[in-house]
């Protein structure tokens, strides 16, 4: 490339030096080289392919985000079976320690059977769940109430009496007939 000075002695003119060093420094601020001119190329070039890079690696992220999204719904579902199962795990103990209390409750009492007892320690439980804090005695009272048949009778039944239509024993029919109305057998 030529000389800014020699360019313009070409072209018939003539400048003051001053004119010459204002010129060259205008030319100066907006020239640029072959070089720097591919630099920039390069660089653009480079950048574009960094942009797209980081546009599939975006992309690529969302990807990535719908698997943390999952996997976060994993961890959730996971403590939350987690405190079910601590849940059930007190629940248990608070169970196996009611138990023995109401058990203390019941005492020498029997149940009339079986199925009045479970219906009776079943109450009994949903009782005690909903106050936790009322006593084995009073749950068990507000169980029972003042219902009959819950508990077996401690008198023992009485024996069969014959009656007339009982034909297989007839001959104590006949001594309780002479022992009531005062005959002689």
């Amino acid at each position: 490339m030529k000389d800014i000075r020699a360019i313009v002695a070409d072209m018939g003119l003539q400048l003051t030096d001053e004119q010459v060093a204002d010129l060259d420094k205008r030319v100066r601020e907006g020239y640029v080289t072959r070089n720097e001119l591919e630099e920039k190329r390069s660089r653009i070039t480079s950048l574009t392919e960094q942009v797209k890079a980081l546009t599939e690696q975006v992309q690529g992220a969302g990807a990535d985000a719908e698997k943390v999204k999952a996997l976060q719904e994993q961890v959730a579902a996971f403590e939350e079976a987690e405190r079910e199962r601590k849940a059930r795990e007190e629940e248990q103990e608070a169970l196996r320690e009611w138990v023995p209390a109401l058990d203390q409750a019941i005492g020498d009492r029997r149940f009339a059977n079986q199925v009045t007892e479970e219906a009776v320690r079943a109450k009994a439980l949903a009782i005690h769940r909903a106050n936790p804090d009322m006593g084995a005695e009073a749950v068990l009272a507000t169980a029972v109430g003042d219902s009959d048949g819950i508990w077996a009778n401690a008198q023992a039944d009485p024996k069969g009496m014959p009656v007339p239509s009982d034909k297989s024993n007839q001959a104590a029919l006949r001594d309780f007939a002479a022992q009531i109305f005062g005959r002689a057998k």
